[in-house]
């Protein structure tokens, strides 16, 4: 088995360097359009994890097994290949945000589907037309225990080739180190360490038990720790409130966080159902009812989540945020249905997490697909906000639209350019028009696509009543560093205030680009206006929303500064804070 998963490691090393070529290469020797580069990467991954995983079952016969390695690999090609659809570019697209979006975003959910849908698919019982939920059980902790293994293997594979390799330059051979940097040896002697070390643990198969039943009997025993801090913390929601912990801003993550460790603890203790609890029987009877405090942390993480979509509406994170409650409601409120009962401890863990299971499978399937993809969500939903006036078209992100959000976020932007049905349609199809002239998401200098358009049309006062003079407009635009509102995708505002407190308003421009904002001072001198200086803050391009926000209703304070300037040697220095 080992030489044969040594082999396949291989193969599989091989194909993920001929991919690396095709996608970092200018000149590739066999150009391939972008979806079908994303699908023989999502090929490459799970085809050969497919032949690891279910590979030594005795009750899996070697007809099954290889339907189901090969509609594995179709699966996963198409979802590769459409996830490659989506971030077609039209003319010179950014390849290192292509590369980003192909390597990373997606790959962590497959990944998640693979591992839960393989045991699935092994062990449906065709004439009950169920599972067996000690089967999943054993397949699911064996998959997961040789998968940990081959990888921290193949980093102490690594580790040996590298001091083998110093060890040979001490004395002036420099053969190996060469070699190991080179990516084709990178890829297939990691591809062969991994397999030899699945290979592994599967011939040392007690090993992976023995581990099995270390792991959850050290967890086992933080499940009543964590409850009884989480049944406290309810009970102190009588005197603290709710308000605290929505003003974090981050609640339904640290909620979501605190159940999925009690999940985790749970299933610990539980395992495949058939060893008792290591606690004694009052303490098992309290541990269950303590469970019925987490539907409290999960009615309170809906809210919150529910609270964050009224406010800035659907995007991609929150899709799939609503996704993992959803599971956890499943788990939670199924673990709680037998907290009711006089049978086994937790005895609904088995039957939930084969519910859970399947749905979450399916659950996947669809937002890595056509059927629920979150990107068209997102854009929809931000549309919506934009052309409902939730949102102004200052604040909009345009920006995302065009780099973050694939063909949905495309479409929507030439939407948005042909025209919508909004007071301020002009300016937004110009944002649309600038967003979707980019051919970089990082680039400093786009084209000048509004060279034409009078930079008064362009920059937004802040209160509405002020004018924007001429005098200001030519000193702005006299200062190239500053006439940044022609490449910005949205945004630029002058703010009025007077910071010195002599009855003259300065104006402070903002104007935000892509990944940054700058913030310049002018000073009225006479009938003309002279750059004083910059703004300099701790904000960031985040920031944008709030800012324009706090201008609009006047939220604000001028805060004197505390320490004098000090001349040395001709020259003037300020007190900087940290």
């Amino acid at each position: 088995m080992i030489t044969r998963f040594s082999f396949i490691g291989l193969l599989q090393g091989v194909w993920l360097w001929a991919w690396w070529r095709l996608v970092n290469d200018t000149t590739p020797w066999f150009p391939l359009s972008l979806p079908t580069k994303e699908a023989l990467l999502y090929l490459g991954l799970a085809a050969p994890l497919s032949a690891y995983l279910t590979a030594s079952h005795p009750t899996l016969s070697a007809k099954k097994r290889r339907y189901i390695i090969a509609g594995v690999a179709v699966l996963f090609a198409l979802l590769g290949w459409w996830d490659g659809w989506m971030w077609i570019q039209p003319e010179s697209p950014d390849r290192r945000l292509l590369l980003v979006h192909m390597l990373f975003p997606n790959l962590l959910p497959a990944g998640v589907l693979g591992f839960m849908l393989i045991p699935l698919l092994m062990h449906f019982d065709m004439h009950s037309k169920r599972w067996s939920y000690h089967a999943l059980f054993e397949t699911a902790w064996r998959n997961i225990i040789a998968c940990l293994s081959a990888a921290i293997l193949t980093g102490l594979f690594w580790g040996v080739l590298h001091s083998s390799a110093a060890l040979f330059k001490l004395i002036g051979v420099d053969f190996l180190e060469i070699q190991l940097q080179k990516p084709f040896f990178v890829s297939a002697l990691s591809g062969v360490a991994f397999g030899g070390g699945i290979a592994f643990s599967f011939v040392r198969a007690e090993l992976i038990v023995s581990l099995r039943r270390f792991a959850c009997l050290l967890q086992s025993w933080l499940l009543p720790l964590m409850l009884m801090f989480i049944a406290i913390w309810v009970a102190s929601l009588l005197f603290t409130g709710v308000g605290p912990l929505f003003a974090t801003k981050s609640a339904a993550f640290i909620l979501l966080w605190c159940m999925a460790l009690c999940i985790a603890y749970a299933n610990a203790v539980y395992q495949d159902g058939q060893t008792p609890p290591p606690f004694g029987t009052k303490l098992n009877r309290i541990i269950a009812w303590l469970w019925l405090c987490l539907p409290v942390l999960l009615f309170l993480a809906w809210q919150a989540m529910g609270m964050r979509i009224a406010q800035h509406g659907w995007t991609e994170d929150r899709v799939w945020g609503v996704f993992v409650l959803l599971n956890v409601s499943l788990y939670v409120l199924g673990y709680s249905w037998s907290a009711w009962r006089k049978s086994a401890w937790l005895g609904s863990i088995g039957t939930t997490n084969i519910v859970t299971a399947v749905f979450m499978s399916l659950g996947l399937l669809a937002l890595l697909s056509p059927l629920a993809s979150p990107s068209r969500i997102a854009a929809n939903s931000q549309i919506e906000r934009l052309l409902a006036q939730k949102i102004t078209p200052e604040t909009f992100d345009y920006d995302h639209l065009r780099w973050h959000a694939g063909k949905y976020g495309l479409q929507a932007l030439q939407n948005l350019a042909n025209g919508v049905d909004h007071p301020m349609r002009a300016l937004i199809a110009s944002n649309a028009k600038i967003s979707l002239s980019q051919k970089s998401a990082y680039q400093n200098q786009p084209q000048n696509v509004q060279g034409d358009v009078p930079l008064r049309e362009l920059i937004r006062p802040i209160p509405d009543s002020a004018v924007l003079e001429d005098a200001l407009l030519k000193a702005i635009s006299d200062n190239r560093r500053d006439d940044n509102c022609r490449w910005s995708t949205s945004n630029c505002v002058v703010w009025f205030v007077d910071l010195d407190d002599n009855g003259s308003k300065e104006a402070i421009l903002f104007s935000k680009q892509p990944g940054y904002f700058i913030s310049t001072v002018f000073e009225r001198q006479g009938e003309q206006y002279r750059r004083i200086g910059v703004l300099r803050n701790m904000l960031t391009v985040n920031d944008w929303g709030r800012l324009i926000s706090d201008l609009e209703q006047n939220n604000f304070k001028l805060v004197p500064y505390k320490w004098r300037d000090i001349e040395l040697a001709g020259k003037r220095s300020s007190v900087i804070p940290e």
